[in-house]
């Protein structure tokens, strides 16, 4: 009986189909999320339908899904999500709105967030480190973020921002006239113009914007609108960190606006009388 002869494949072979087999396990768009550098952070809840996007990748927004740097995010009518940042930032978008998730470095603490339309929430720890920021742009406004918890909602030809705790520095584009607004205040800028003056916004208006941006674990829930006065003044110093941050943010380029007639409020949750 001829003698039998077993031949072995090349261990770069074995090396290749064992990483084929694992990218298939783990999914294509998986295996890009882990991309160093460019993870931003991760969806942790939603309430269908929302969507993530980015070149050649489209995917329903599920808990667990990574979010790179310049993902879309956008929710249909009733739909919710909710991203966790790397850092621990929180943001809530409530339903028929576009997210942008320009950049988020972790260990810089730099973000730059785009919110095209709609309205979301947003959770962040203060900004202490050298160079760090945190700016949110519309296409009216640039929000500098000085560490807080507020709501912005926009739709296109105007920006309503209220702060829930913390302070944070809103500007029109360009950073024209940068106000200092506090927590249970609010304010509005409207296309090329200045953001208004801090205000006591009602009650009801207060309350819509926790309510309308509900996903995933409760939020602390904020003390209330505060009424009959401005309350305490931003530090000096912290006013300049703010308005700074504007300037660099403004410099973000706004892509994929939708206009769309001012309401008179931000949209109402589905589940409201």
């Amino acid at each position: 009986m001829p003698k039998t002869t077993t031949r072995h494949a090349p261990a770069g072979q074995l090396l290749a189909v064992g990483l084929g087999l694992l990218l298939a396990l783990a999914g294509a768009p998986e295996a890009l999320a882990q991309d160093a550098g460019q993870r931003a952070g991760q969806v942790t809840a939603a309430i269908p339908a929302g969507w993530l996007q980015r070149p050649n990748f489209r995917e329903a927004a599920a808990p667990e899904l990574p979010v790179l740097w310049d993902d879309m995010l956008t929710t249909e009518a009733r739909g919710r999500a909710r991203i966790t940042l790397d850092d621990g930032s929180i943001l809530n978008v409530g339903s028929d709105s576009s997210l942008r998730v320009v950049k988020h470095d972790a260990t810089t603490r730099e973000t730059d967030l785009v919110l095209t339309y709609g309205q979301m929430r947003v959770r962040t720890r203060k900004l202490t480190e050298p160079g760090s920021r945190f700016t949110v742009n519309t296409p009216t406004a640039v929000l500098g973020v000085i560490g807080t918890d507020f709501w912005v909602f926009t739709d296109g030809v105007r920006t309503w921002v209220i702060v829930f705790e913390g302070a944070l520095s809103i500007a029109g584009i360009g950073g024209l006239g940068p106000t200092n607004v506090g927590p249970g205040q609010q304010s509005t800028v409207g296309t090329n113009q200045p953001p208004s003056g801090p205000s006591s916004p009602s009650k009801t208006d207060y309350n819509n914007a926790i309510n309308d941006t509900n996903v995933g674990p409760p939020l602390p829930q904020p003390p209330g609108p505060r009424f009959g006065g401005l309350g305490p003044k931003v530090p000096w110093i912290v006013g300049i960190a703010a308005v700074a941050a504007v300037v660099v943010g403004s410099i973000v380029v706004n892509r994929n606006k939708k206009e769309q007639p001012p309401p008179s409020r931000p949209p109402e949750s589905g589940g409201r009388d």
